[in-house]
């Protein structure tokens, strides 16, 4: 199961719940993800807290606990107990709580790391439950570093963290991971959380006792002189593997050289440096000598001492130190080149010291070997040996594709926005094994999809140079795409789509809104959609017969049918361009459907208006005609283009072709009911009779054996002039009232008389 979710749109905010966040539980409830979400806050921050623990898994194996912001609550931040066991809580921040941030306990093998964890009411950790736990081996908890009172972890405003404890735990084949973590503040039990992960290093223990370890590394980030750093101790299950973590390290800070002395102690050997790969420095040498006085110092051999060169100490440096750092050949990005397969550089190129992945010492096995020779004031000289072991670590993949493309108006969904193309340092991954892509932001990525895989990049639907779709309305989406590493490493980039115009595919746009009289309600203002909800509208359009002979292949989704409301589907009806010169010369026909709130769209009922592509920007004539109702066109021609033009034939208002062209009243205009034959008239009795194609219909229909005039026909039907899905000639609610209605009020009828032909407008 998964909760959440690391891409863009996937978190939850999961907050002031009367109980716990989220609770995972039972032995049998294993592999979940609770990733990305926020479990005791707003999506802006505001506290809001859960009534228990933010997240408490009980008796539940291998769950992922990543990337979460969990604060505010009630209890513990992480609770974990009841055998719950193979858990990984890993770079969340856990703050705020009432009592500790993470609370294990259940047993030893649940992995902590590179968490954000302070200000949380109680340890950062606690193991047991019962506050600080002392280190002993007669218990399952694994020992914590000790850092002494003659020992310390010690900063001075650089990237240089320098450490000296000790450490008793078994031996351990895979050995152990300590963390460093920066805090703030120091915590009432002297025992540090984990405010700001630095960094960590990897070391192996004998297992016979305690031994004690001292040396320097390069954090992830400045340190802040003389910081409260706090420890804790991961016991490794293999290379990437992490298994039971220890509580945080008591605070011990300053007193500690972040620099070696060589010539302090002669006689004895340097300890082996070991570094994460393309570290920026390696190690650094006191620049004074006990006196004071300056010392030099030279790389003086070793098989890899080329590799190397030293730097003297900044005229701005907060320490008097120089430093030993890889030589860098400057002369390829050593990003770009292609170890994916044989870890080959092209011919002329020399890449530089220190990438594991392209390993350039003599032993090509990562150990650089090297001599280092100080010289005091007096000539006095010590040579040491060094090894520097280049540790490999997840490097951050990247992706190389341009920031900005070009797109097509109108192509087929199918088509590639952009074939995303990346880069990860790490040998191991690649694109299509170990690499993925997603979308990660942006004002307009929600109108993208990307292949995780091949890394395509597709539209959700083709975009309209017209009618941009993106947020400034200009035809530039912006969004994120990111590309992330098997170990959850990621790379993202701002990547900038501007949609073209396709001159072969510019199209006129016009909204139209109209009303038929058949089904209109007067008391609610819409139409009903009587043909639709008794399943009788036809599902392809009806125009293709006689005198309408429109040949188009419009259908509808039968899902779309199903849509109710004021948007509901009332019938089908021809919207049509006509020429500017000569209303009688049809341009351009489409067949769309009219909603009950008189709205027409086109089939796709995904926007407002009709689209006739292919035709040029101008002047037309717009009609809209109906298979049973008299249709309407504009009195002048309207300046059609790109631009949606918008033509509401049921506002009284609005110019028509003809005199009394549409039935009005007060403000509102209806196209008139009755033009059953479809010859553009209204008549009730003599030849053309549209009451006798009405009769007619009753009278022949199948199943009417006795010739019933009251009879009843079920259907899909031009007769069916109030379109509630049957024609009806007598009786209640027929059809037969608004025909002769029509004819006898008609404004031009000052008669009264039967025979009055309404003509339409058309």
């Amino acid at each position: 199961n998964q909760i959440g979710g690391l891409t863009a749109g996937l978190g939850n905010v999961i907050s002031a719940n009367g109980d716990q966040g989220i609770w995972v539980r039972d032995n049998t409830s294993r592999l979940n993800q609770i990733q990305g979400n926020v479990i005791g806050a707003s999506a802006v921050g505001a506290a809001l807290g859960n009534g228990a623990h933010g997240v408490e898994i009980l008796s539940a194996m291998d769950t992922e606990v990543s990337q979460n912001e969990i604060v505010h609550n009630s209890s513990y931040g992480v609770f974990l107990d009841y055998g719950a066991v193979t858990n990984q809580v890993i770079q969340n921040t856990i703050s705020d709580n009432r009592y500790a941030g993470i609370a294990n306990g259940a047993e030893s093998n649940n992995t902590f790391s590179q968490n954000s964890i302070s200000s949380n009411g109680a340890l950062g950790i606690d193991l047991g439950l019962d506050g600080v736990t002392g280190n002993s081996n007669s218990d399952s908890w694994l020992n914590y570093p000790e850092i002494s009172e003659s020992s310390s972890i010690s900063t001075n405003g650089t990237m240089i963290v320098a450490y000296d404890f000790d450490l008793d735990v078994p031996a351990n084949t895979d050995g152990y991971r300590v963390e460093f973590f920066s805090n703030s503040e120091v915590d009432p039990s002297l025992h540090g959380e984990g405010e700001n992960y630095l960094g960590y290093i990897d070391l192996v223990h004998q297992g016979a006792g305690s031994e004690n370890f001292k040396g320097s590394f390069n954090a992830n980030q400045v340190v802040p002189e003389n910081a409260n750093v706090a420890l804790t101790l991961t016991e490794k299950l293999g290379v990437t593997i992490l298994g039971s973590t220890s509580e945080f390290s008591r605070i011990r800070n300053g007193g500690l050289s972040v620099c070696t002395d060589l010539l302090a102690d002669p006689d004895a050997s340097m300890v082996d440096v070991v570094i994460d790969e393309n570290s920026p420095a390696i190690t650094y040498l006191e620049a004074l000598d006990a006196d004071g006085n300056p010392v030099t110092y030279a790389i003086s051999g070793g098989a890899d001492g080329n590799r190397f060169v030293i730097d003297p100490v900044a005229p701005d440096a907060l320490f008097d130190c120089v430093t030993i750092r890889f030589i860098s050949n400057n002369v390829v990005d050593n990003r770009r080149l292609s170890v994916a397969a044989n870890s080959v550089v092209r011919a002329g190129q020399q890449p530089d010291p220190g990438n594991y992945e392209v390993p350039v010492d003599s032993g090509r096995d990562n150990v650089y070997d090297l001599e280092i020779t100080v010289t005091d004031i007096n000539g006095n000289t010590v040579t040491k040996p060094l090894s520097v072991v280049v540790r490999n670590v997840n490097e951050k993949p990247f992706i190389t594709s341009a920031g900005m493309t070009e797109f097509l108006e109108r192509q087929d969904v199918s088509a590639v926005v952009i074939d995303l193309q990346s880069y990860d340092p790490d040998a191991d991954d690649a694109e299509g094994s170990g690499l993925t892509y997603s979308i990660s932001g942006g004002a307009d990525g929600h109108f993208f999809n990307v292949d995780t895989q091949s890394g395509e990049l597709r539209f959700e639907s083709s975009p309209d140079y017209g009618s941009p779709l993106d947020s400034n309305s200009d035809n530039s989406y912006e969004l994120i795409v990111r590309v992330t590493d098997d170990q959850g490493y990621a790379g993202s980039q701002n990547l900038l789509v501007e949609v073209t115009d396709d001159p072969d595919k510019n199209d006129v746009r016009v909204s139209i809104k109209a009303l038929l009289q058949g089904p209109y309600d007067w008391s609610s203002g819409l139409m009903n959609d009587d043909l639709r909800s008794s399943g009788v509208l036809s599902v392809s359009q009806p125009y293709a017969a006689e005198p309408f002979n429109y040949q188009g292949a419009e259908a509808l989704d039968l899902d779309k049918v199903e849509l109710t409301g004021d948007e509901a589907i009332v019938d089908w009806v021809l919207v049509e361009l006509r020429s500017s010169d000569d209303p009688l010369q049809v341009v351009a026909t489409q067949a769309g459907i009219v909603r009950r709130n008189g709205d027409v769209a086109d089939v796709s009922l995904t926007g407002a208006g009709v689209s006739f592509a292919g035709v040029a920007a101008g002047q037309y004539y717009v009609s809209l005609r109906h298979r049973n109702h008299l249709g309407v066109m504009t009195a002048e021609p309207l300046s059609l283009s790109m631009t949606t033009e918008l033509v509401d034939f049921s506002h009284a208002a609005t110019s028509v072709y003809g005199e009394h062209a549409r039935l009005v009243s007060n403000d509102v205009a209806l196209l008139w009911s009755g033009d059953i034959n479809q010859d553009d008239r209204l008549i009730l009795n003599g030849q053309g009779s549209d009451l006798n194609v009405m009769l007619s219909t009753v009278l022949v229909a199948p199943g009417n054996e006795g010739f019933n005039s009251s009879y009843q026909v079920i259907g899909y039907n031009a007769a069916d002039l109030n379109m509630d899905g049957k024609v009806v000639f007598m009786g209640p609610a027929n059809d037969a009232d608004s025909l002769l209605g029509n004819t006898l009020s008609h404004p031009e009828n000052v008669s009264f008389s039967g025979n009055f032909i309404v003509v339409g407008g058309m």
